[in-house]
């Protein structure tokens, strides 16, 4: 090969990196949550959960109203899927939305989906052997981040003690304050479990560092009410 040829070749890698290090500068700064920076600042004040935009629906082809889980009525084993339209995910697992999320401090407002494999690539995936918002036990909700594509809990990292996660399910809003976060290794299941002197919480998980995801982020949240 001519070196005419390889110096050619090589500015053509070149450049394709180049152009994806500017597709995922974009992503991620068109996903970051610059209210929160802003409110440092002392320039604008955070957004409440009523503030905060819906998020983008999931496939028109949904579970009805109708149904036990989606109605905050009922559990998983009370769906019936043979006979209903339910969107499904690119494998053909059924994608049935729970509710919303929303995250006033990193501008968070994302859909929550039943399941936590292929189904976190829709939105907020609910553990289907945790406790659903609101209900007594530990409510288990997990996602995506990376610096790839900016996922849900791509900023989950900047929570802290205090701030709040607001569920709609059903026809319920819950309310959860965070108390604590922390980060352990990716087979320490325990955190997953009702904790001592707790009766109703909320765990998000997540995987951290967002670059090399060695560890899990966990942020546990207690709830406030009804």
């Amino acid at each position: 090969m001519s070196y005419k040829i390889r110096k050619r070749l090589s500015r053509i890698f070149i450049g394709i990196g180049l152009c994806i290090i500017a597709v995922v500068l974009v992503v991620n700064l068109s996903a970051y949550p610059w209210r929160l920076l802003l409110s440092e600042l002392g320039l604008a004040a955070l957004q409440t959960a009523e503030e905060l935009p819906e998020p983008k629906p999931l496939p028109s082809e949904q579970v009805s109203d109708a149904l036990p889980i989606a109605s905050g009525e009922g559990t998983m084993e009370d769906v019936q899927l043979d006979d209903v339209a339910v969107a499904r995910t690119e494998s053909g697992v059924p994608l049935i939305q729970l509710g919303t999320i929303k995250i006033p401090k990193i501008s968070l407002s994302e859909n929550i989906v039943s399941g936590t494999g292929e189904e976190m690539y829709y939105g907020v995936g609910h553990l289907t052997t945790s406790a659903l918002p609101g209900e007594a036990g530990n409510c288990v909700l997990a996602a995506h981040r990376n610096l790839i594509v900016a996922h849900a809990f791509r900023y989950l990292d900047k929570l802290s003690e205090g701030d709040q996660v607001t569920i709609n399910y059903g026809d319920d809003t819950v309310t959860y304050t965070v108390y604590s976060v922390f980060t352990v290794n990716p087979d320490e299941g325990w955190v997953l479990e009702l904790q001592p002197d707790e009766t109703h919480m909320l765990t998000l998980i997540t995987c951290t560092p967002a670059l090399n995801p060695t560890h899990r982020l966990i942020v546990w949240a207690r709830l406030d009410g009804v």
